[in-house]
């Protein structure tokens, strides 16, 4: 029975996540939600890619791990900005920031295993 409560507790802080981040971007809700279904996608996508790959479970644990240091470093660089002044700033460096750096991770984990 105690595991269930602690199922529930995790759902409902899940349920919370997507409200609290439009506060944590200084945007209203509206304005990030493109953002926010854009990087919900990316992870979706990065977690297919990370799975269907033949690397070994190391190399793709690297590229996974790659990526979020990437996403923590695009937040981290653009979370003082205002959303609706630098929108195409914000939207770029989060999108683009971590598709670059599991690209080039995932290339060099593909060099390593060929060595």
């Amino acid at each position: 029975m105690k595991h269930k409560r602690t199922i529930d507790r995790t759902g409902r802080a899940a349920a919370v996540l997507p409200l609290v981040i439009p506060s944590v971007a200084y945007a209203s809700g509206g304005d990030i939600l493109s953002l926010m279904w854009i990087e919900l996608g990316l992870f979706i996508a990065i977690l297919i890619f990370t799975f269907a790959s033949k690397l070994a479970l190391k190399y793709r644990a690297t590229v996974f791990f790659i990526y979020v240091v990437a996403v923590t470093i695009a937040m981290w660089s653009t979370s003082s900005l205002p959303y609706s002044e630098n929108m195409v700033l914000i939207n770029s460096t989060s999108i683009l920031l971590p598709i670059a750096a599991c690209v080039l991770a995932w290339r060099w984990c593909v060099k390593q295993t060929k060595t």
